[in-house]
């Protein structure tokens, strides 16, 4: 087993991370890649699960921008592959987002991108104030 850390720095922007195998075999198990920000927060993960065939790329050409927003998911919500599509997904509140209840509900709220690292899943989910996941919290 092989670790090896690469360390750049990014201008704020977007860009697009391509990991290709020239072997077209991806990265044996229980290997894989991690792109983490200058805090350590994780980016992008694909750990353990390497096997992405010749190229790894989020679906649709997406990519990631820096910085990166500054909510997190609570520690219980994160790393969970076994939710169903109707979960309710909790994160730590930013007094900006809460300070924004009921003034401009229906444009206000959290935004979340939920994907698959080797390209097969890409989901958007806006939780706006006038239709919280959560009834009881603004």
């Amino acid at each position: 087993l092989t670790t090896l850390q690469e360390q750049c720095c990014l201008a704020d922007g977007c860009y697009e991370l391509l990991v290709s195998d020239s072997f077209n075999d991806g990265i044996d198990a229980p290997g894989g890649y991690v792109l983490r920000d200058p805090n350590g927060e994780r980016i992008i993960d694909n750990l353990p699960s390497g096997n992405f065939g010749n190229l790894s790329s989020i679906a649709g050409n997406f990519g990631f921008c820096v910085p990166t927003g500054s909510v997190d998911l609570r520690p219980e919500w994160c790393d969970r592959d076994d939710l169903p599509s109707d979960a309710i997904i909790r994160c730590f509140t930013d007094p900006s987002v809460t300070a924004e209840y009921g003034v401009n509900d229906a444009n206000s709220g959290y935004q979340w991108r939920f994907f698959e690292p080797n390209g097969s899943y890409i989901r958007y989910m806006f939780v706006s104030h006038a239709n919280p996941s959560d009834p009881s919290k603004p």
